[in-house]
């Protein structure tokens, strides 16, 4: 996955950016209508995001100042800000935290913890043969190595 590659390589914004977007995609793809809502993304939240501090409400609410104002500040979150702390050479972690009403989370451990969510979510999908995962999933963007006729051939597009 994308944001596992962006945490080994150090694209800690990517990874954030990412892993923050996956409860609306899975929402999304678990739904009826194959959209995203802040009801279907707190939802899916609490249903799947066992280990973290963050309720789905700041999530959603993080979600959406990082999105739009690249902000982890937002008017209508029970937290002051949350911090991102970069693994350290020591080998220290700082994570899960709320510290004078800001909560600290490691990156890869963040991140980690809503990729892992997701995997599970996704092999629950399969195994029940959910019906609305079934039919949103081939919309989901994906590659197409020899391109997308009549539009683009011969050379591989994401589409």
């Amino acid at each position: 996955m994308a944001i596992e590659k962006d945490i080994k390589n150090g694209s800690y914004y990517s990874a954030i950016f990412l892993a923050i977007t996956l409860p609306s995609i899975c929402g999304a793809l678990e739904s009826d209508d194959g959209k995203d809502t802040e009801e279907k993304y707190i939802n899916w939240y609490k249903k799947y995001v066992r280990n973290l501090l963050l309720t789905g409400a700041d999530c959603y609410k993080l979600r959406c100042s990082l999105l739009h104002q690249a902000t982890v500040v937002h008017a209508g979150s029970s937290l002051v800000r949350v911090i991102f702390t970069f693994p350290v050479p020591s080998g220290n972690t700082f994570h899960n935290n709320i510290i004078n009403g800001a909560l600290n989370l490691d990156i890869p451990l963040f991140c980690n913890e809503l990729v892992s969510a997701a995997r599970g979510w996704g092999s629950q999908m399969e195994n029940e043969h959910n019906i609305n995962y079934i039919k949103n999933v081939p919309g989901v963007m994906r590659l197409y190595s020899k391109g997308v006729p009549p539009y683009f051939s011969g050379h591989p597009v994401l589409s």
